[in-house]
């Protein structure tokens, strides 16, 4: 054995090694040192070098070890991210520090952030029992009540008997391994997002962006909206544009140039808005698009879904203040060029302050609460005549189907939605030829509602030997 090589020698005795206990498994010989590994966890005593005169190194993981390292429970990020990494935690159980967990057979989870080890933000008294109740009937549990955690979740590991809690962790542990992964491309966020295509699959009446402001994806939103015929698409403009010296410039002209929208389906908001992140103890900018679906969520909660989502009534946002504070002149040169710009009113709060789609010609439809009414009418309609397929095509089938739109379009009406409505399904529009080909075709025309966007006042001094009706005939 002398002229062998220490790795040999490992080698020669890793059967001997191996056999000693049936549970272990020897995974590598290097460098006169086997590692044996035991691969039934608990049961198995320590794995000894035996009938041998070699010095041989053996390390092992028997039954010993692992019930002083096994894991009781693993506590995560509630979400992904680097974040977590600044999350903290501290363990205190009943047995050690009754008066702090104040609950018998239960531990006591304090959660910190890294700008302050001392004060906890949130604290938890858990336990491993499912079902376990505090006093005031709660469910302790661990992993059911960090769920009420803003940042971490638990899995109580159930390998490990559970009356038995986790040990005391009296300085703060740390978390680690928290990554945003890669950057966010923008075919990421169109292939993503194309998922929504479907309208079978997925109710969906409003799409936002999110703050992902690029043309491609917004342009892919807009067309997601589009081919649904059943949503809209509410974007914002990159905050870049918004900080530039030449912003106004710079935000017609991603507008008209970069983005260079022509839809009836998507309307643009300006600019972003300041809030408090709670969670990280800050204030930061957002897009606006969220409070833009907010506020079309409201109306529709509140009033109807066709009223028009803007205005200190419908359209007032509750954020701190906004990136960029417009002009009257700006206002309206951006709504000119088809933005909604937020608006900043001392006194009266921040509201949006304009209700354009991205729709370049004059139409009705260059108005979001038109568009919101015909998205909620057309996926109507088109459903109840799905009932009519496969029916006779004649009159009384006809007559029935304009019946049943009448009765839907009358509601509408009088919840102030459109101003008339006319419902054809005849002769006129119903040729042999259709007929023929199986075809029943079916009309419907609506005068919507139209939205005050302006209000011109003025003051007429009247003399006193003047009547008012003389004066204002006379403007």
């Amino acid at each position: 054995m002398a002229a062998d090589t220490a790795a040999q020698v490992a080698t020669k005795f890793f059967t001997q090694v191996a056999l000693v206990v049936a549970a272990f498994t020897a995974t590598n010989a290097v460098s006169a040192q086997v590692i044996v590994t035991n691969v039934t966890v608990g049961t198995a005593t320590d794995a000894t070098a035996t009938g041998t005169a070699a010095a041989i190194v053996v390390n092992t993981q028997g039954a010993a070890l692992i019930s002083v390292v096994d894991e009781a429970v693993l506590i995560y990020a509630a979400n992904q991210g680097v974040w977590g990494n600044s999350v903290s935690i501290k363990v205190t159980n009943y047995v050690t520090s009754p008066d702090l967990v104040k609950e018998p057979g239960a531990f006591l989870i304090q959660v910190f952030k890294s700008s302050n080890l001392v004060v906890p933000v949130e604290s938890f008294v858990c336990s491993r029992v499912q079902g376990t109740l505090d006093g005031f009937g709660s469910n302790i549990f661990v992993e059911d009540a960090l769920t009420g955690s803003n940042y971490i979740r638990a899995i109580s590991n159930p390998a490990v008997t559970s009356s038995i809690n986790p040990k005391d962790q009296l300085t703060n542990l740390t978390m680690t391994g928290g990554t945003d992964g890669v950057t966010v491309t923008d075919s990421d966020m169109v292939t993503a997002s194309n998922v929504l295509i479907n309208r079978d699959a997925f109710q969906v009446t409003v799409l936002m962006d999110g703050g992902f402001a690029t043309a491609t994806y917004q342009q892919n939103l807009d067309l997601i909206a589009t081919t649904r015929g059943d949503a809209v698409s509410l974007i914002s403009t990159p905050i870049s544009e918004e900080i530039s010296a030449t912003y106004l410039d710079d935000l017609v002209d991603y507008r008209k140039v970069t983005l260079a929208l022509n839809s009836s389906y998507s309307a643009l908001y300006t600019p972003h808005v300041l809030v408090f992140d709670r969670f990280n103890d800050r204030r930061i900018y957002v897009s606006p698009d969220g409070y833009a679906g907010a506020a079309v969520s409201f109306s529709a909660s509140n009033f109807e879904i066709w009223f028009p989502p803007a205005g200190f009534k419908r359209g007032l946002v509750r954020v701190l203040d906004l990136r960029r504070r417009f002009t009257r002149g700006e206002m309206d040169a951006l709504y000119d060029a088809g933005i909604n710009p937020l608006r900043f009113a001392p006194g009266k709060g921040i509201a949006i302050w304009g209700q354009k789609t991205l729709l370049s010609r004059p139409s009705a439809l260059d108005r979001l609460n038109v568009r919101l009414l015909l998205i909620t009418i057309e996926p109507a309609v088109a459903s109840a005549l799905e009932d009519f397929l496969f029916e006779l095509n004649d009159a009384a089938t006809r007559n029935l189907a304009v019946a049943i739109i009448d009765t839907y379009m009358d509601g509408i009406k009088a919840k102030r939605g459109v101003d008339d409505f006319l419902t054809v399904s005849d002769d006129s529009n119903n040729t042999p030829s259709d007929i023929d080909n199986n075809i029943m075709n079916v009309d419907l025309f609506v005068k919507p509602k139209k939205a005050v966007e302006f209000i011109p006042f003025r003051v007429v001094i009247t003399s006193s030997g003047v009547s008012f009706q003389q004066a204002a005939a006379s403007i």
